[in-house]
């Protein structure tokens, strides 16, 4: 699905007009080998993110990365486990140094509880890196904490956004 979707919109993207390309992450996200759990290497995976998305992002080319996967150094493909798609974002986001990294859901960012169950529930604005783990530790599904886990203690902005209300601003979740 991952490495599919991100043909179809890179696919979408040159349509529209912008130049772009689909990016495997297993090129840029170099792991252990624990297949379902794999931990990434920094140094490496750092190197690949740079070496192949800033030349990409300086020629005007919008990467559309898969997200999930990685691989070892010999090259067997390696899963980052639940919440990998998010997290490969935080990850790469935190490699290239990003203003901001953005996570797409079915809901409007981070709530008080969840608003499909709760009608009461209300949509925080900000949180901070350290409320929002403890969120996502005590089963704030919206979230994994290994998302946050490559953000903490930078400057990046990490948003909480509707993938059906793109304009919604969403939750953002700073230091």
């Amino acid at each position: 699905g991952e490495r599919m979707s991100s043909r179809l919109v890179s696919s979408k993207l040159r349509d529209l007009g912008l130049k772009s390309i689909a990016i495997d992450s297993t090129n840029l996200i170099i792991t252990d080998d624990q297949f379902g759990e794999a931990e990434p290497d920094s140094v490496l995976s750092s190197i690949n993110s740079n070496g192949i998305l800033q030349p990409l992002v300086r020629d005007s080319i919008v990467p559309v990365v898969t997200g999930f996967l990685g691989s070892t150094v010999d090259g067997r493909t390696t899963t980052l486990g639940r919440g990998g798609s998010d997290y490969s974002a935080s990850i790469l986001g935190k490699f290239v140094r990003a203003d901001e990294v953005w996570i797409w859901t079915d809901v409007d960012g981070v709530y008080t509880d969840d608003p499909r169950s709760n009608p009461d529930a209300q949509i925080y604005e900000q949180l901070t890196y350290e409320e929002a783990d403890r969120m996502a530790k005590a089963g704030a599904k919206v979230l994994h904490s290994r998302t946050l886990e490559p953000l903490f203690g930078s400057d990046i902005v990490l948003r909480v956004k509707n993938t059906f209300k793109p304009e919604f601003l969403g939750t953002m979740i700073k230091s």
